[in-house]
């Protein structure tokens, strides 16, 4: 199993190792557990998240009314006020 890392760690690690870094250190700069895992970003394959394929059925929330939602929540408005702004 390889870590997962996001690109701006996976580029961050690797100019830190061109400059000289130790794996340690590497590892610090990160927020990563083990300096095995910082080998495996150097060396190891790069693995691409796949793109979400789900799709709500009609009459379900979709992700942009969930984020709406959970935002309104956050906010301090009421349920009813969320769904009159998403027309529901």
């Amino acid at each position: 199993m390889t870590a997962h890392f996001t690109e701006d760690q996976r580029s961050l690690a690797r100019r830190l190792r061109a400059n000289g870094a130790s794996l340690r250190d590497i590892c610090k700069q990160i927020s990563c557990s083990s300096p095995s895992h910082v080998q495996v970003v150097l060396k190891g394959p790069i693995r691409l998240g796949r793109d979400n394929p789900w799709v709500p059925r009609p009459g379900r929330l979709t992700m942009d009314d969930r984020e709406a939602i959970s935002f309104g929540l956050r906010s301090g408005h009421s349920l009813s006020s969320i769904a009159r702004e998403l027309g529901r």
